[in-house]
């Protein structure tokens, strides 16, 4: 069994009250870089270069292109004002060549925006993807470690308030539908100096698959500044959300845990006696019979943390 760690804040006791925590859109979270993949194209190159052909260049054969050439003699002025003598001309030229020639006038355009060739592109498609998904999954973190000060320091309201341990095996954790599923079960993040890079979108793939998969890579990823946090992620499509409410203009998505989920729980250094008393409270009831209560005490001597056990 692998316990994993949730660091909450004191007013958060809903948590174990109700059987509910959040899972939440990386918009929120404390890091900029998450869900902001580098992007290097809308679609793959092999797909660029298949899209060009399927949808442009093999409809122009030797009938397409004199038909074409027809149309816009007629309707283009440019075309229908030049020299008879150099439309007779331009209708002699095989239709290869003009296509040859259209395609190296053509290819860099196409280049150009699907594969995203300014910068400018590649962050409106980074910020577009990134609020997509804010909408579409939220995440769990979790760490393995309950004794990290920093974390206690960020995200127990400077150790006033708790930590939850989560048995990882317990079923609360898979939620795949099959084998395929990407997301849906507890997995351990990435620590890497480089960004994930989004290589582009293909057409020849399962579509949900495809979404599941950038998710899978853009959520697990993270710089190795963030290492010592010992990080697992769970990610959950939003819609799958047991409970929705509204705090000040903020989507809140909160999904239903078992009791027998929980193994742990330990309070933090600076918490006060009405807290530890509200916890102990809580953890009486019979659905928490199981789980272990400890406290945080500072060492007299060294900089390190004691866990006293009272449950």
């Amino acid at each position: 069994m692998i316990v994993l760690y949730k660091f909450i804040r004191p007013e958060r006791l809903d948590i174990l009250e109700n059987c509910l925590i959040r899972f939440t859109q990386a918009g929120y979270f404390n890091d900029p870089f998450e869900n902001l993949p580098f992007i290097d194209a809308m679609l793959e190159r092999e797909e660029i270069e298949s899209f060009l052909e399927k949808n442009v260049w093999s409809r122009f054969d030797e009938d397409a292109y004199k038909k074409e050439f027809s149309r816009m003699k007629k309707e283009n002025p440019l075309i229908s004002n030049l020299p008879k003598e150099v439309i007779n001309l331009l209708q002699e030229i095989p239709a290869d060549q003009a296509i040859a020639q259209a395609k190296e006038l053509a290819e860099p355009l196409f280049e150009n925006f699907l594969g995203l060739n300014t910068d400018a592109m590649k962050i409106q498609v980074q910020q577009s993807l990134r609020e997509s998904f804010d909408t579409r999954f939220g995440v769990l973190c979790l760490s393995e470690n309950y004794d990290n000060h920093l974390m206690w320091s960020h995200y127990t309201d400077c150790h006033k308030g708790y930590v939850i341990g989560f048995d990882s095996s317990n079923k609360f954790f898979d939620k795949r539908r099959n084998e395929s599923d990407q997301i849906n079960k507890i997995k351990k993040v990435n620590y890497t100096n480089e960004r994930p890079e989004y290589a582009g979108f293909s057409f020849s793939k399962n579509e949900q698959q495809q979404i599941e998969h950038m998710a899978a890579i853009f959520f697990l990823t993270k710089a190795k500044i963030w290492e010592y946090e010992q990080e697992w992620r769970f990610i959950r499509e939003l819609e799958c959300a047991d409970k929705y409410i509204e705090v000040n203009g903020e989507k809140i998505c909160l999904y239903k845990f078992p009791a027998g989920a929980i193994c742990t729980v330990i309070l933090g250094c600076k918490r006060t006696e009405a807290f530890k008393v509200k916890v102990e409270y809580i953890l009486s009831h019979k659905q928490y019979s199981h789980v272990n209560l400890f406290q945080v005490g500072i060492d007299l001597r060294q900089y390190s943390l004691n866990y006293e056990q009272l449950k």
